[in-house]
């Protein structure tokens, strides 16, 4: 059975997530944003990912670093689930800071779309009134900017400026 993959942003989460096949592989030179890319990359994400390490930046400045762990889930069809579970301190502070956590879980689901050239993963949580956006630094309205180094794939999200506000480390989990 196969599952879903997307962070989210957790839900920056998050991105979730995201280069595939021979994009990943290389990754140092321009990304084809043709149709095989494209496919390549979908391929390249589908499966579950165990999380690594997750770091939101307070509109303050000073870093959450989450203690927990989680995972990200992509199926075939782009569509993403991403579960994070953390202490109740952290939980506390990055509930402070925008991320939606409720005793101590964060859990979001929705549809992704990919930007080969850019290398963003546009996420729309499921459920998302469609004319008011959500705010804090995992809202849909942030792109998700994707990288693979290795084995890990970093999904992180950015300010208006073009500061991450949000970045989670993954590792691809063996099916």
């Amino acid at each position: 059975m196969r599952h879903l993959l997307h962070s989210m942003t957790l839900a920056a989460v998050a991105a979730a997530l995201v280069t595939a096949g021979g994009c990943a592989r290389n990754a140092i030179g321009p990304v084809d944003p043709g149709a095989r890319a494209l496919v390549e990359a979908r391929k390249y994400l589908e499966g579950r990912w165990g999380l690594l390490s997750f770091e939101v930046r307070r509109p303050a400045g000073d870093m959450i670093y989450l203690k927990g762990e989680g995972t990200l889930l992509f199926d075939d069809f782009g569509n993403l689930e991403m579960e994070i579970r953390t202490d109740e301190t952290t939980g506390q502070a990055l509930s402070e800071a925008g991320i939606p956590i409720e005793k101590g879980r964060l859990s979001v689901k929705g549809r992704t779309a990919l930007d080969m050239a850019n290398h963003t993963l546009t996420f729309v949580p499921q459920g998302q009134p469609l004319l008011v956006p959500p705010t804090g630094p995992l809202a849909a309205i942030y792109p998700r900017h994707w990288t693979v180094e290795g084995d890990v794939l970093i999904i992180d999200t950015k300010d208006d400026l073009g500061n991450p506000t949000t970045v989670g480390r993954w590792r691809r989990q063996a099916p």
